[in-house]
Parts: structure tokens; C-alpha cells; sequence
């Protein structure tokens, strides 16, 4: 090969690799123009969601729950077991600025000290809500909830008993509450809860269905031991702890 055919080489080696450079700049660049509107467009549709839920949060319900009446527990015997009954009837308030939809009450009894934290026992409930409860205008006071009662395994509570009296040094266990207002704001799926927890004590009139003084305390799971079956006691929520998400 003569000295002006290797030079020609040489010059077309060089283009060639200026033009393999090039490409894999060209290359380079496409694949972070890519990425990049990528990136743009995933920040765009955070931006989105979060301005949704920016407006959803300023326009959405919130629930407030005024009271818990009428409420009772009791044991509920037969040949199959026994079942723990306890019936509430609560109110609550839309001070939001939307409309609360599929608006449904949940409770669960417990032994305080191995009871459940509150917030999950909500959660738990909101897994199994359905679209089938009151709906519940902006500023509107409502207890179409009706007088609800809720059944659990009385054995449970008795197991709850026995965990706590086997730790703590005393002669009576104490019952607790977790409520569950759920419910959804419109043109939104998310299950939105209004919840509270507080302790259980009976009436006055209960401790006279046991003939037990009015000065006596009287823990109501004692109680419920102590009553015949089937019969309700009534009692009253106090030392309430709301909360909503």
C-alpha cells in the first residue's frame, strides 16, 4: 500500500470514529431528552395529584362525632356460646365544606390494657366498608346511623381479662371503646375516618338491676359476670379521645 493510500486509510478511520463519537453524543443526548421529559412528566402529574388533593382537603367533609346515647352491653347466652353485645347510637356533624357520602358506624369492646390501638382497629374496619350508609350534608347535624349493635366473641373478652389480670396486680378489669365513623367525600374513593376512644362505666340504674350500691364501684365486665344473661346494662362513654384522618 503506498503512503497516499495509508493516509487515505488513516483519514477514514478518523471520520469514521468522529462519526461513531458523534453518534453516541447523538445517542447520549436523545436518551436524556427522553429521560428527562419523563422526569417532567412524572413531576407533572405529582403536581397534578397534589393539587387535587390540595383542593380535595380544602372542599372536602369532616365528620365530627357529638355523642354516643342509648348505649348498653350485655351477654347474649345459648346452646352454641356466648356472645358479647354492646348497642350505641351515635351523632355527628359535617363540618366540612362537601357532602359526606356511605357514612357508616363501627365500635369495638375491649379490656383496657390488651385492647387494640385505635387507629388500626379503624383501619381494620375501613378494609371490609361497603357504599351502603347516610349521607351527610356540609354543616348538617345527623344520627341516621339508627340504634346499631355490634357482637364479638365474649371468650375474646374473657381472654383479654385473664391477660390483664395476670400482669397487673388487682381485682377488676376495665372495658374500653373504639369507635368508627367511616365515609367517603364526594367524587373520591378514599375511606375518610372520624374515630374516638373512651372508657366504659355503668348507670346508676344497671347497678341496681344487680342490687349493688350506688357508692360501690363496679367494673361493667364484673358486672356483666355478675347479671343474668340477656340482660342489657345500660352505660355511658366518658375520657373520649377523637381523632380524624
Amino acid at each position: 500500500m503506498s503512503t497516499i493510500d495509508r493516509v487515505i486509510a488513516l483519514i477514514s478511520l478518523v471520520f469514521a470514529m468522529i462519526a461513531a463519537i458523534a453518534g453516541g453524543f447523538s445517542a447520549f443526548y436523545a436518551w436524556r431528552a427522553v429521560g428527562e421529559a419523563h422526569i417532567q412528566s412524572m413531576a407533572s402529574t405529582k403536581q397534578t395529584a397534589i393539587a387535587q388533593d390540595a383542593l380535595f382537603s380544602q372542599t372536602r367533609p369532616w365528620l365530627k362525632i357529638l355523642s354516643i346515647t342509648d348505649t348498653s352491653i350485655s351477654i347474649y347466652s345459648d346452646e352454641i356460646g356466648s356472645v358479647f353485645k354492646f348497642n350505641a347510637h351515635p351523632a355527628y356533624k359535617n363540618l366540612g365544606l362537601g357532602l359526606a357520602e356511605d357514612v357508616q358506624f363501627f365500635a369495638k369492646i375491649y379490656v383496657i390494657g390488651a385492647g387494640p390501638d385505635p387507629r388500626q382497629a379503624c383501619k381494620n374496619f375501613a378494609k371490609n366498608f361497603d357504599s351502603d350508609g347516610d349521607l351527610v350534608f356540609p354543616q348538617e347535624t345527623s344520627n341516621d346511623g339508627g340504634y346499631i349493635t355490634f357482637q364479638s366473641s365474649f371468650e375474646d373478652l374473657k381472654n383479654e381479662a385473664a391477660r390483664v389480670l395476670s400482669v397487673q396486680r388487682q381485682r377488676q378489669v376495665y372495658l374500653g371503646v373504639v369507635g368508627c365513623l367511616l365515609y367517603r367525600g364526594s367524587g373520591n374513593g378514599s375511606v375518610l375516618i372520624s374515630g374516638f376512644n373512651g372508657t366504659i362505666d355503668l348507670d346508676k340504674d344497671a347497678k341496681s338491676k344487680i342490687e349493688v350500691s350506688d357508692q360501690m364501684y363496679l367494673s361493667p365486665y364484673t358486672a356483666l359476670l355478675q347479671a343474668p344473661r340477656n340482660l342489657a346494662l345500660s352505660v355511658h362513654v366518658h375520657d373520649m379521645n377523637y381523632w380524624a384522618e
